[in-house]
């Protein structure tokens, strides 16, 4: 969200996670890594962890920046990695959102799977419900959701098999 992270791993893999990126490391049958921060400043991050679908997989490693697209959900995450996702090993599709104070949108959804919405900043109205910084919430049998920002809002909607 703010700041540098130093990433370092046993496959050779050495970057930075900045703003707007995504990064998924696959730990599969094993792997040595570590993150720190080199500056003073401080850094704010999501880091989220998810069982894999299939163990014992090859150890894997893929990072992506993602322009920051106001008013609108931006796919990051997926299984297949459509769209210039960020591949995942499991089922489930996570998008980032921005939206600006007072601008809404409206996400369909499957009602057979689970979602869950994590507020990284702002805060929002979900479905009529307001939701606060640092606020999640899970959400089943709905069909839309709708949000709406009450201040500059950014959020994350993770879309997951049942």
């Amino acid at each position: 969200m703010s700041g540098q992270l130093s990433h370092e791993d046993s496959m050779g893999n050495s970057s930075s996670i900045k703003p707007n990126e995504v990064q998924r490391m696959s730990a599969g049958t094993g792997i040595k890594h570590s993150e720190y921060n080199h500056s003073d400043d401080d850094v704010h991050l999501l880091q989220i962890w998810f069982l894999p679908e299939k163990k014992n997989i090859e150890p894997s490693y893929e990072q992506k920046f993602f322009d920051k697209i106001d008013n609108a959900l931006n796919l990051v995450l997926s299984q297949s990695g459509q769209d210039n996702s960020v591949s995942l090993n499991q089922d489930i599709n996570m998008f980032a959102g921005h939206l600006n104070k007072n601008k809404a949108l409206s996400h369909d959804v499957n009602p057979e799977r689970k979602q869950w919405l994590q507020l990284i900043k702002g805060s929002i109205t979900l479905n009529d419900h307001v939701i606060n910084v640092g606020d999640g919430v899970a959400i089943t049998g709905e069909k839309s959701l709708f949000v709406k920002a009450n201040d500059d809002a950014h959020f994350i909607v993770m879309d997951m098999g049942a």
